[in-house]
């Protein structure tokens, strides 16, 4: 009669603790492939499940994916004026439930509920599997880091691809000056140059602020054709603190950041104009002749609105160097650029000139741009 007390107390005890459901609260990351299931010979299969894998649980309703939503819209197109799409970012959060061994969200991308099914779990690591078979172990992750001194102004350029890829670069800086470029495929027909409230600062400020920008690489890249290339640039009081590029697959917290900054004109749309002192040609960029000097895009993308802040002056200096300024769809109104580094005498097809002052010497504060890079 003892055993069987005991046979049943441990039965019970045994049911208790399978019952027990591990709470899903948190932030949960890829941390290995199990199963391809459908996409084994998928050449971006890792990218993709990194896209889902890769979640934080906000509360009982409320899920944020980091790869981000986004939805299609018909445009004309800026550059050759041909019918196109462009995407609209819907953000990272959306609603979800748990019903079993379901978690069950509404997937934005496809204006329809979608489904992830753990298969197990513990306190720090799930395994889930996904409705075309794929088996992903995550992992709970801590990210305590935060650091808001370290930069002042962040920069972001996208290239053209093969397809509907946003081309154009954003900036933005602590104080609020906001600068949007639009060079096409783009949802809107114009730039913007404004000053954003403390509010959407913060907002910005705060998603970058959390991730750790010295533990990156300086590139990311898949061996493939016809892709987006993408530069960051972070910078404190005009200096680059680190320039990233990427090419089809970077780390999901430089990709969220990539994107939250990017799509940011789209809720920017109360002030639409765009001064420049290269001009509102959408198809600029800067770079340095016959010298070691070498501008990443994003990098280039600062200079230009850092001058386009400048003071036009009546000064003569002794330029060291000579800049070109690219315009791809036209020859562009400036035959060249003198510079020292702080002054920037720019000079028109017709030999007229004005110059700019920057405040003070870009190239002796960047050694970075005497380092043998490539985009």
């Amino acid at each position: 009669m003892k055993n069987f007390i005991v046979i049943i107390i441990s039965i019970f005890l045994f049911s208790c603790e399978k019952e027990v459901k591990i709470s899903l609260k948190g932030e949960w990351t890829l941390d290995s492939i199990i199963d391809y299931g459908d996409r084994k010979d998928h050449l971006f299969a890792e990218d993709e499940f990194d896209d889902i894998a890769n979640f934080k649980i906000l509360n009982d309703s409320i899920i944020e994916f980091k790869s981000g939503f986004f939805d299609y819209l018909e445009l004309t197109n800026r550059i050759d004026k041909s019918s196109s799409s462009a995407l609209y970012y819907l953000g990272t959060q959306t609603k979800y439930s748990l019903k079993d061994s379901l978690l069950i969200f509404y997937n934005k991308n496809d204006n329809k509920k979608d489904t992830i099914r753990i298969l197990k779990s513990d306190v720090d690591k799930i395994s889930i599997q996904l409705k075309n078979k794929v088996t992903l172990n995550l992992k709970k992750i801590n990210n305590k880091y935060f650091n808001s001194t370290k930069y002042d102004a962040v920069v972001v350029d996208r290239s053209p691809c093969l397809g509907y890829c946003p081309f154009n670069f954003t900036y933005i800086d602590r104080q609020g000056n906001f600068y949007f470029k639009n060079k096409g495929y783009n949802t809107i027909d114009g730039n913007i140059a404004t000053k954003v409230s403390q509010d959407k600062v913060d907002y910005y400020f705060n998603i970058f602020d959390k991730i750790d920008i010295e533990k990156f690489e300086k590139t990311y890249q898949l061996s493939a054709t016809d892709g987006q290339s993408n530069t960051i640039s972070f910078f404190k009081n005009g200096k680059v603190v680190k320039t990233i590029s990427t090419y089809l697959t970077s780390p999901i917290e430089l990709k969220t950041v990539i994107n939250e900054l990017s799509y940011a004109y789209q809720f920017m749309l109360d002030e639409i104009k765009y001064y420049s002192v290269l001009g509102d040609d959408y198809l600029f960029g800067m770079q340095f002749e016959n010298s070691n000097l070498r501008l990443l895009d994003s990098e280039s993308d600062f200079l230009e609105v850092s001058l386009s802040m400048g003071k036009e002056v009546e000064i003569f200096f002794e330029p060291k160097y000579e800049m070109q300024v690219k315009a791809f769809y036209s020859e562009g109104p400036f035959k060249k650029i003198l510079t020292d580094g702080r002054y920037y005498k720019f000079i028109k097809k017709d030999d007229s000139s004005f110059t700019i002052d920057l405040g003070y010497n870009f190239i002796e504060i960047n050694p970075i741009l005497k380092e043998d890079r490539y985009n």
